[in-house]
């Protein structure tokens, strides 16, 4: 479970709260985002200190398997897109649809869901082409057109956070 840090800068004669250096929200007043900081880390530590520390491992593990399809879901709302490039840099997206490649473990059933579900949210259309036994786990291939603003690079990234160990390999092409 990754650790999330909360700041508080000032900006545009306001307040905006940043979560991992991403702003979340911003307020016009400084103890208004204060309280919504202060809020979200005392309930995201009431939970540690009530619920997962009372959990036996396989309940943890069914929880970060709910966690990461949560993440998978709203994986397009939240946009990590990279800096763009200078005034002077000129990229080239190959248009089309795009071959996708995934190798997942075997030891985690729910992996396809997860892959299945940033692909949901980060691409216009996608369609399952098959599934083929490879080392340690399965091959899972796909056609996918990708959305204007989500570059493959931006799409590979959802893909390894959301499936995080569960997957092996990752061909985008």
């Amino acid at each position: 479970m990754t650790r999330s840090l909360l700041m508080l800068r000032p900006s545009y004669e306001g307040w905006k709260l940043m979560d991992n250096g991403k702003p979340i929200f911003w307020f016009p007043e400084k103890t208004a985002a204060l309280a919504v900081a202060n809020r979200t880390q005392q309930f995201i530590s009431r939970i540690d200190q009530e619920i997962l520390r009372s959990l036996a491992p396989e309940q943890l593990a069914n929880v970060a398997d709910r966690v990461a399809s949560r993440q998978a879901a709203l994986a397009g709302a939240i946009e990590e897109a990279p800096p763009g490039p200078g005034p002077t840099q000129v990229v080239q997206t190959k248009k089309g649809p795009r071959a996708l490649r995934v190798v997942v473990s075997s030891d985690h059933p729910g992996a396809r869901a997860l892959v299945e579900g940033v692909l949901t949210a980060g691409t216009k259309k996608w369609e399952f082409e098959g599934a083929t036994p490879a080392a340690g786990g399965q091959e899972l291939r796909y056609q996918a057109k990708l959305r204007k603003k989500v570059p493959s690079d931006l799409l590979e990234r959802r893909l390894r956070a959301a499936a995080g160990d569960a997957l092996l390999q990752l061909d985008v092409a």
